[in-house]
């Protein structure tokens, strides 16, 4: 599960602005899965703060981290899941969505390298991004 699946993530409503704000069909590596609500048979919801880390270093030595953004994936209708450490919030190690058989709908599954991790499985999969990073109340 190394990236997106990129023809699957292009196809779905609001992946413009996404790949446009980043650049690419992003990975979402270290990206912050900070808030989720996803529940089977109702509307659902993950949200990841990204960015795009640089190769140039601070004066601290830390990479620089540019075009922050929060990017929301909204099932319309949740169908399946399967997700462990749900206590905690996650940091994706890479993230993939994929188109169901016969059309049925899109999986968005990850792996971490913290906290919560797993799949969601659902109709209506869209995207919003919203540029900079989260707030406090997100």
């Amino acid at each position: 599960m190394a990236t997106v699946d990129g023809s699957t993530f292009r196809a779905l409503p609001g992946a413009r602005s996404v790949i446009q704000w980043f650049g690419r069909v992003p990975r979402f590596h270290d990206a912050e899965l900070f808030a989720h609500d996803v529940s089977p048979d109702a509307p659902g919801f993950l949200k990841l703060h990204s960015w795009t880390m640089t190769d140039r270093v601070d004066t601290s030595g830390v990479f620089v981290c540019e075009n922050h953004a929060v990017v929301t994936f909204t099932f319309d209708r949740i169908t399946a899941l399967s997700l462990e450490d749900t206590d905690t919030d996650g940091i994706v190690g890479s993230l993939q969505v994929i188109a169901l058989p016969g059309g049925s709908g899109r999986r968005v599954v990850w792996d971490n390298s913290w906290g919560v991790w797993g799949w969601v499985e659902g109709r209506g999969l869209s995207l919003e991004l919203t540029p900079g990073e989260p707030s406090i109340n997100a």
